[in-house]
């Protein structure tokens, strides 16, 4: 996970388009979201899921993780949604601090 923070440390600004280590997450409905590439593991997944503010402020990162065996592809298809929730709880806490 060490890598891929840092890959998101080193970006110069908003992706544009899908790369090797980055692509958009295609569920995503509310905010354009990307995830970051991981090494395969066979019994065990671990998502980060990007979010870039228009203000280029901040990057919001979810990361969330699971046993695939019980779960599947069930994890994956609700990846985005709980991303959702999470950037907008991260929204709602910026506005509380202004």
């Amino acid at each position: 996970m060490f890598a891929q923070m840092k890959f998101l440390t080193d970006l110069e600004s908003i992706p544009e388009e899908n790369m090797a280590t980055l692509r958009t997450v295609a569920q995503s409905k509310k905010y354009r979201l990307w995830r970051v590439s991981h090494p395969y593991k066979k019994d065990l997944v671990v998502r980060l899921v990007v979010w870039f503010p228009s203000d280029d402020a901040a990057v919001v990162v979810v990361a969330l993780g699971a046993n695939k065996a019980p779960m599947g592809d069930i994890f994956y298809d609700g990846v985005a949604n709980r991303a959702d929730a999470e950037i907008d709880s991260w929204l709602r806490e910026m506005e509380e601090s202004e």
